[in-house]
């Protein structure tokens, strides 16, 4: 059962890395909800705008996200998980989901306890801000082509690191 669960998880994955490829460097992105606050993790019409639908927090979801906006990302997409088919997306008076970013993650793909840091800028030159050496959660801030602004999920730490060291699957590791 949990064989075939990933195995339609990484199905919807390829399709949501496919639509990113197809729309453009990293003007999409693909994380996943990480809401521990109540029943419900809030998609809104527009940033701190009214709520347009809810998604049980009981449920694991993968979100493409793009356009961010002081602290919120547009929602272009959503999967359940260990699910074939997207979640429809309903409820807008604009036509356009918003989820704040303290609610979505990626996590570092550091799995051997590698030492890894978080930059002060988006380049591999530029200062290390935070180093870690164990798989850590992030919270996405921003995105400069290959690069993503992120912020550690205790709001203590903020730095760039390359998108392709981050993980968007929350129930296994990624290659």
């Amino acid at each position: 059962m949990i064989s075939e669960m990933i195995k339609r998880f990484f199905a919807i994955t390829i399709a949501m890395t496919a639509l990113t490829l197809v729309a453009g460097a990293h003007d999409l992105m693909l994380a996943f909800i990480c809401d521990n606050d109540g029943d419900f993790t809030n998609l809104r019409s527009a940033p701190r705008g009214a709520v347009a639908m809810q998604l049980p927090t009981e449920n694991t979801y993968i979100v493409d996200i793009s356009n961010p906006l002081n602290g919120w990302w547009q929602v272009d997409f959503v999967a359940e998980a260990t699910e074939d088919e997207p979640v429809e997306l309903v409820g807008s008076s604009t036509g356009k989901y918003w989820i704040h970013n303290s609610v979505i993650a990626l996590s570092s793909r550091n799995y051997g306890g590698e030492r890894w840091c978080l930059r002060a800028r988006p380049d591999g030159y530029s200062k290390a801000v935070y180093y870690y050496s164990e798989e850590t959660l992030f919270h996405p801030v921003d995105i400069k082509g290959d690069w993503i602004k992120v912020r550690t999920t205790d709001g203590l730490h903020t730095g760039w690191i390359e998108l392709i060291d981050l993980c968007d699957n929350p129930l296994t590791t990624c290659p």
